[in-house]
């Protein structure tokens, strides 16, 4: 695994992960909450939000409103339950400059699905 990640750093930049930067994660959930809020504002379903203020700035709006974009058109206008990693990747790339692992990226974009098929399901539960 310590190779893989090695190779992927060089493959698609990582961001310096500092509090100071506001780029990175630290690990404390903070990325994959405003991930959930994003989702929920990007979809078509109404968001109630008690709070007069945004749920997300405008900095992590736009790195990642692309992100969530491919994912929510997929889910509502395509009817798919996945989307490719790599593309979501690519997608970091163009609006960050860098890309996630691909396990982080996966676990990101099925966070993003989790959150509109427990919101809005449009697929069968088993």
């Amino acid at each position: 695994l310590a190779s893989e990640l090695r190779e992927a750093s060089q493959e698609m930049p990582v961001p310096a992960t500092s509090a100071s930067d506001g780029w990175g994660d630290l690990g404390d959930g903070l990325t994959e909450l405003q991930l959930v809020w994003l989702t929920r504002a990007l979809s078509p379903k109404p968001v109630r939000r008690w709070s007069p203020s945004p749920a997300v700035d405008e900095a992590f709006d736009a790195r990642w409103s692309g992100f969530v974009q491919l994912i929510v058109e997929a889910y509502f206008v395509r009817r798919m339950a996945w989307y490719s990693i790599e593309r979501l990747r690519l997608e970091q790339v163009a609006s960050q400059g860098f890309a996630d692992h691909p396990a982080v990226a996966a676990e990101r974009c099925r966070l993003v699905f989790e959150t509109l098929n427990s919101t809005a399901p449009q697929f069968p539960s088993r």
